[in-house]
């Protein structure tokens, strides 16, 4: 008897997880994290310099370092690629800023300098979310770098960003 129970609320439960999950997942935040290169003259800039970027948008004429659900600083993480190759990527937290009206963030270099990028999200309700081939809440729509609509780094095997430094 005690099987059957088992078995039949296991039944029961099936199904509901399910409709929660596709693909055997569940909806993500995101489809992938933000990352990117920056290259200067086609080279990648040093490790002095980013390892020490800073991540700022305004909001309400105020300057953040630091996004309104997390206080993780800095909010710029990086990894290494199987080449090498080290990435800096973006906090997640970025999507939902994104999407509820801050597009403009700023690379803050170590010694002064500062780059504009454009970021746009769009956010999903859940309905939305399961529908669109992201299966994720914030969908990334673009990526400018100083103006310039990014596109992924060609060297580099996986999607990620190249922004190009002018100076």
């Amino acid at each position: 008897m005690k099987n059957l129970i088992i078995l039949a609320f296991t039944l029961f439960l099936f199904p509901l997880s399910s409709c929660i999950t596709k693909r055997g997942r569940d909806v993500q935040q995101t489809p992938e994290p933000l990352s990117f290169v920056i290259r200067k003259n086609g080279e990648r800039l040093n490790d002095n310099v980013t390892n020490n970027l800073k991540l700022y948008y305004f909001k309400n004429g105020n300057k953040n370092y630091s996004f309104q659900y997390t206080s993780v600083v800095p909010t710029i993480s990086y990894y290494t690629l199987e080449d090498k190759t080290i990435v800096q990527q973006f906090s997640v937290y970025i999507a939902n800023e994104s999407a509820t009206g801050i597009k403009d963030y700023y690379l803050e270099y170590p010694n002064g300098d500062v780059d504009n990028i454009q970021v746009d999200y769009q956010k999903f309700d859940y309905d939305e979310a399961v529908k669109d081939p992201c299966y994720c809440f914030f969908k990334l729509i673009e990526v400018k770098f100083n103006g310039v609509r990014a596109s992924y780094d060609q060297e580099i095997k996986k999607n990620i960003y190249r922004f190009d430094k002018l100076n």
